[in-house]
């Protein structure tokens, strides 16, 4: 196992399990996290240093192999998006630590900022799909509550709106992941690559603007407070509309139709089951 790919995972990880162990002192939990997300950026930076001089960085833990174990793979994007993240965890806390009230520390913040950037991390590092959707659900469970620190009426309602939003986008990346699994056999990201090629058009097309529409309606979900949520608002709207003009129309009716049918059967056996003698 390569201990400097797991370090970004494992430094919030034991970061957020400590604090939980320091839970009323608060002070101490404010020195674990600017020390957790200093080591962070430090190790982030050194494994950029490492991707840029010798080449991609991969490994699975336990020791199995792909596509059965849970892959590890840093390569140059990813290796600046955990730099970026390192430098804005450390940031975000430093102005915590500053600015943060005393009564929303005390209600668990700083292990549930370490939670959200070990989710953070290993969206970057992931090397399947699957596992890609249990880190965003990872970071977006602590989003969830860190919104909702606090329990004023406006944070609740917008958790209520996130939570919903999320919802719908993980039920989109999920039916994208079985959709994969059963077209291509694998969800491992680097054999994926070598299986869309051979896939059929149509098939390549759908996957992708389906992917693209969860993926875009996420980003929304995260930056739905940022300037940038008109532009991203745009962007997902013409991917869900791209989306239903390349899904096969057959298919698509096809699948309405079956759904009828299925509902219909069901009504019937409930209705057989009732009209027999005896039942309740």
């Amino acid at each position: 196992m390569n201990l400097l790919l797991v370090s970004p995972l494992l430094i919030p990880l034991a970061a957020a399990a400590v604090n939980l162990l320091l839970w009323k002192r608060t002070c101490a939990q404010r020195n674990v996290s600017l020390a957790s997300t200093a080591a962070l950026l430090a190790v982030s930076v050194y494994l950029l240093a490492a991707v840029a001089g010798g080449g991609i960085r991969a490994t699975s833990l336990g020791a199995w192999p792909a596509p059965y174990g849970i892959a590890l793979v840093a390569d140059l994007f990813s290796a600046i998006m955990l730099v970026l993240s390192g430098l804005m965890g450390f940031t975000v806390c430093l102005y915590s630590v500053a600015g943060l009230g005393g009564q929303r520390e005390r209600y668990g913040y700083y292990p549930l900022l370490n939670v959200m950037l070990l989710g953070v991390n290993g969206a970057f590092l992931t090397g399947d799909m699957f596992n890609l959707y249990v880190w965003f659900e990872v970071l977006l469970i602590a989003s969830f509550v860190l919104l909702a620190l606090g329990g004023g009426r406006a944070q609740m309602e917008g958790t209520l709106k996130y939570v919903t939003l999320n919802l719908m986008s993980s039920a989109l990346f999920l039916s994208a992941a079985g959709l994969l699994y059963g077209s291509l056999g694998t969800l491992n990201i680097a054999d994926l690559a070598l299986r869309l090629r051979e896939a059929p058009g149509p098939l390549a097309t759908v996957l992708a603007m389906l992917f693209l529409t969860s993926l875009t309606g996420l980003a929304l979900l995260l930056l739905r407070a940022t300037p940038a949520m008109g532009l991203l608002l745009a962007l997902h709207l013409g991917v869900v509309f791209a989306f239903f003009l390349t899904m096969p129309y057959g298919r698509f009716v096809h699948g309405l139709y079956r759904f009828a049918a299925l509902v219909r059967y069901a009504r019937e056996r409930r209705r057989l089951a009732e009209a027999e003698p005896g039942s309740a």
